[in-house]
């Protein structure tokens, strides 16, 4: 699930203003948690040519809730480079505006029921390079390459990085598309219609049921 209090953060398809920042950022949003898999976000980010990521940055966004994060973050900071930064128990505005300025969102967990974290960054213009699994695999990014990539191993997160961050074209073509597909399928207007049309459906079937008997006369 996502951590970044439950708002879905929408902006206009022409408010990408990424470019005017001098660096390119990629993102991750989830708690500091073992089963998130931040280690793999580093493991993957060793593997981007050298050349890519002088012009880049790795903002590692999340929160701990014990000392047993705390641990783990330690961990992380420990493993991680001088182009990786790492944004620890952010305010809302403090991701929105991370989300706002990042240009990919990575995303690591394992067979995630859903992914609402993803949901938020392809509705801010972030191209998700997520997981290859569950919600993320089945219900928001694809297969199909166009709203952004999903991923198994350290090498192929690192070569959709390296890809999005060095064809800004291809990135800003994907990006449109992802927001274009989470605003048609999880808006709170989308959601609502799917409510409205499962409940007059559910609606006009109990109706037809207690019309007719039995015999369905």
């Amino acid at each position: 699930g996502g951590e970044s209090g439950g708002e879905t953060f929408f902006r206009d398809d022409d408010d990408d203003d990424s470019d005017d920042d001098e660096e390119n950022i990629v993102c991750s949003l989830a708690q500091f948690r073992p089963e998130k898999n931040h280690a793999l976000q580093l493991e993957a980010w060793a593997l981007v040519p050298e050349n890519v990521k002088r012009r880049a940055t790795l903002v590692v966004a999340g929160a701990t809730r014990h000392a047993g994060d705390e641990a783990l973050l330690r961990d992380l900071k420990a493993k991680a480079d001088g182009s990786v930064r790492f944004l620890v128990n952010g305010t809302r505005d403090d991701v929105v505006a991370l989300l706002r300025k990042a240009k990919i969102g990575l995303h690591t967990m394992r067979f995630e029921h859903f992914g609402i974290a993803v949901v938020e960054m392809m509705a801010a213009n972030t191209v998700p390079v997520a997981h290859a699994s569950a919600g993320p695999l089945l219900d928001i990014v694809g297969t199909k390459r166009d709203r952004g990539f999903v991923c198994d191993t350290a090498r192929e997160y690192a070569d959709a990085i390296n890809l999005l961050l060095t064809d800004d074209n291809r990135r800003r073509q994907m990006a449109a598309t992802a927001r274009a597909f989470v605003v048609d399928r999880f808006s709170d207007a989308a959601f609502a219609t799917a409510f409205v049309d499962r409940f007059l459906k559910q609606t006009l079937l109990d109706n037809r049921l207690l019309l007719f008997d039995d015999d369905g006369e």
